[in-house]
């Protein structure tokens, strides 16, 4: 009785644990979704704020002024408000604008109106605006709204003369919301020239993988290459292509730059190596990519006997250091 209490205590017990590994897994996946997704937004804000730092070389006369309100649609994270704050105070850091943090102006206030509890961010109050203005030194404050309206952000930057009563810089920005891919399957196809030692050989490479968010991809690869003299060699491996403006976190609008790393056989059916490769995968909007790649072989089988019945060997290095470089062009799809 004993020992069937023990078995089933630890049956439970494996099979708790298999439960919270296969949440674990649904919600790594949920996580996954929603990191790209507000990374996306925070792509697309510095883009605008970009735009922002060369307006503001419109204005003439450098002032300071108060960072009095930011709003933002409920449609739009919770987490994006900090950021965008953050990132507006440090793109004034070197124009003609520099804009004080107003923690103060920032926090949360609560009155009652009309037996209504109401709870107000930013400065509502004309005359709490007139008193940390003069605390301040200064007689300029900034409105900043960010709206989410389809999968467009539109933010507004208001800079008023409080002295004045009046506007004196006021424009809106809007962008598509960036889409960075968070996994899914690859299907990539490339072409080029292959150098191994002084001979040219043409041909191409399929590559079938997967990509993993923040990693990279991870596939399968084969390939064929020829020269003019039709002798024809064959690669197959595997590939890992790690995703550098992902992990770095740093989206390019034109494109994105990967790594290249493999291992496989390269066989010209007279010789046949292991061989490893490294190097970079450029692309060039959302498809296309250039690449560049240095190959390094073992000797697995050198094929002598076969040269001596005057064999031409599409990997023949002849003695020197056996490697070559891969120079192409592709697409992705997926």
């Amino acid at each position: 009785m004993k020992n069937y209490f023990f078995r089933k205590k630890k049956f439970l017990s494996y099979s708790l644990s298999l439960v919270i590994f296969c949440s674990n897994l649904l919600f790594a996946n949920d996580n996954a979704e929603d990191f790209y997704k507000y990374r996306g937004m925070f792509y697309t804000l510095d883009q605008m704020i970009k735009k922002y730092q060369k307006d503001l070389k419109s204005v003439d006369n450098p002032i300071k002024a108060l960072f009095a309100n930011y709003t933002q649609s409920d449609n739009l994270p919770p987490e994006l408000e900090r950021i965008a704050v953050n990132k507006l105070l440090g793109a004034t850091s070197k124009s003609n604008i520099k804009l004080i943090n107003c923690m103060e102006c920032m926090a949360l206030e609560a009155h009652v109106e009309d037996d209504e509890f109401i709870i107000e961010r930013g400065l509502t109050n004309e005359d709490r605006l007139k008193e940390l203005l003069e605390k301040n030194k200064t007689n300029y404050y900034v409105d900043v709204h960010m709206n989410k309206i389809t999968d467009q952000i539109i933010m507004t930057v208001t800079v008023h003369d409080y002295a004045e009563k009046e506007v004196i810089f006021s424009k809106e920005y809007s962008s598509h919301i960036y889409q960075i891919k968070s996994s899914g399957l690859i299907l990539s196809v490339d072409g080029g020239l292959m150098i191994v030692n002084e001979n040219s050989l043409y041909g191409a490479e399929i590559s079938f993988g997967q990509k993993v968010s923040r990693v990279g991809d991870f596939g399968l690869n084969v390939g064929s290459f020829f020269d003019a003299n039709k002798n024809i060699m064959f690669a197959a491996g595997l590939s890992f292509n790690p995703d550098f403006n992902d992990i770095f976190g740093g989206y390019w609008k034109f494109g994105a730059l990967h790594g290249l790393l493999k291992a496989g056989i390269s066989t010209s059916l007279i010789s046949t190596h292991i061989h490893t490769g490294v190097g970079l995968k450029l692309k060039l909007g959302t498809f296309f990519y250039l690449l560049s790649e240095a190959r390094f072989y073992i000797n697995l089988i050198d094929g002598s006997e076969a040269k001596k019945t005057n064999n031409t060997d599409a990997l023949n290095f002849n003695g020197k250091f056996p490697y070559s470089i891969l120079l192409g062009v592709g697409i992705d799809v997926g």
